[in-house]
């Protein structure tokens, strides 16, 4: 994991900051790779939000599954390349939508 600081946890704070530091940006991704077996590609989860913008999230961490990854790489065949790669581009859109607010739990 990235970050063992952020996983599991949720922050609420009224300025962007991480591990004690202000960040000047409006959207942090945290990206990491892991080597578990998963049926998924990647997860992501949001860990920290701002207050002062109606729970606004500001950092957010993506795990991207080394297995799977392979997986993907290995079972490719004549033609089914380009469709493996659009996959696994929507799928990383998805987790950064999820990343973003767009999940059940914000609602």
């Amino acid at each position: 994991m990235v970050n063992d600081d952020h996983n599991n946890q949720t922050y609420y704070d009224d300025e962007s900051r991480l591990d004690g530091r202000s960040i000047n940006t409006d959207f942090l991704i945290l990206l990491g790779i892991s080597y578990e077996e998963s049926d998924s590609l990647a997860m992501s989860i949001q860990c920290r939000y701002n207050l002062n913008s109606l729970f606004r999230p500001v950092v957010g961490e993506m795990i991207v599954f080394r297995t799977e990854i392979r997986n993907y790489i290995s079972s490719k065949k004549v033609g089914d390349s380009e469709y493996q790669f659009e996959s696994m581009i929507s799928t990383i859109i998805h987790e950064i939508f999820h990343l973003l607010g767009f999940s059940e739990d914000m609602y």
